[in-house]
């Protein structure tokens, strides 16, 4: 299995054991039998190097299922890897699950990634039901910005908002009410593509 991860911008301005990568792990140990065989990538989602360096990871495993986890700006910039390089995703022969934790942000002058929750929409992509994707997102919604609006229809889309005190940072610590419950929602997704 690939576990693919890009990450925002201000986890990487966090200590180690906090952040997005430190987090899956926290959840894979947290598993009573987590996949053996776990190829892992974490890219930084402050460019389109970020999704550039994720697609040419997978092509070297085109065979094996893949997870795509991202955060924050690394959740939008997940979404338009999808998005963008759905066709190469399309050839693989085996399913792939997209989890988005708390997708908001902004990259200048990209021409497509601008600031959400007001502005441009995350785009659905029709053929994308045809597929074998399934989508997973996480909102955290008290405090601003409070997540990439999406439009069109979705089919394989589980989108759950966070309850309680959920921030950007507590969702990604497993021993908060928030961060247990994306943890249990990436371990599902886990589960599925075992």
């Amino acid at each position: 299995m690939i576990l693919n991860m890009i990450t925002g911008y201000s986890a990487s301005m966090r200590s180690e054991k906090v952040t997005l990568p430190a987090f899956v792990d926290n959840v894979l140990a947290d598993m009573p039998s987590p996949p053996e065989d776990i190829h892992k990538h974490v890219a930084m989602g402050n460019d389109d190097e970020a999704i550039q360096e994720s697609i040419e990871y997978m092509t070297l495993r085109p065979y094996e299922p893949v997870m795509l986890i991202g955060k924050s700006m690394g959740a939008v910039r997940t979404w338009w890897m999808v998005y963008k390089h759905w066709r190469l995703l399309s050839e693989r022969d085996q399913p792939i699950s997209v989890f988005l934790i708390d997708p908001h942000g902004w990259q200048k002058g990209d021409g497509r990634i601008g600031s959400y929750g007001s502005r441009r929409p995350l785009k659905w992509n029709e053929e994308w039901n045809l597929m074998n994707i399934r989508f997973n997102v996480y909102y955290q919604r008290n405090k601003y910005p409070r997540g990439a609006r999406m439009n069109g229809t979705y089919p394989n889309l589980k989108n759950e908002e966070l309850c309680g005190k959920a921030n950007h940072w507590n969702v990604t610590q497993i021993d908060t009410r928030p961060g247990r419950k994306v943890a249990d929602g990436i371990q599902g997704a886990i589960r599925s593509l075992m």
